[in-house]
């Protein structure tokens, strides 16, 4: 099983990450419009409805500021820590997961994902480590 990782974007008007295995396609933030979210995949030839969830660093506009209109236009499902979800509006969305530092994310059948604290202004931010079902890992 392979891993790919293809950033759609990063800088202060957005960021995200695709992370895709041949069953799973993950969005490691979603800072864009529903629009630029939609164009950036288009050009990888997929739909937003493809994305299986989206795992959010931390609730700072250009990394989270979009992932509302994902979950209401395309029920793609969420996951973040308490803070960020508490500071996005998100805390009464039924398609949201809180997860606590160190906790493993395995809502994914074939990626285990497991966020850690990272130092960022004023935000609880967390970086992923993540593991294939297939042995591959890296952090994002």
């Amino acid at each position: 099983m392979t891993l790919r990782i293809t950033h759609l974007g990063t800088g202060s008007r957005g960021n995200s990450t695709l992370l895709e295995t041949e069953d799973v396609k993950v969005l490691v933030d979603q800072g864009f419009s529903g629009a630029q979210l939609q164009k950036r995949l288009g050009l990888l030839g997929i739909n937003p409805e493809d994305i299986d969830c989206a795992l959010i660093s931390h609730h700072h506009g250009d990394h989270g500021g979009g992932v509302e209109i994902a979950m209401k236009k395309w029920d793609i499902p969420v996951k973040c820590n308490y803070f960020t979800a508490e500071k996005l509006g998100l805390l009464n969305k039924e398609n949201l997961d809180i997860f606590d530092n160190l906790d493993r994310i395995e809502a994914l059948t074939d990626v285990t994902f497991l966020p850690f604290p990272v130092p960022h202004s004023g935000a609880e931010n967390v970086g992923f480590s993540i593991v294939t079902k297939g042995g591959d890992k890296t952090c994002v």
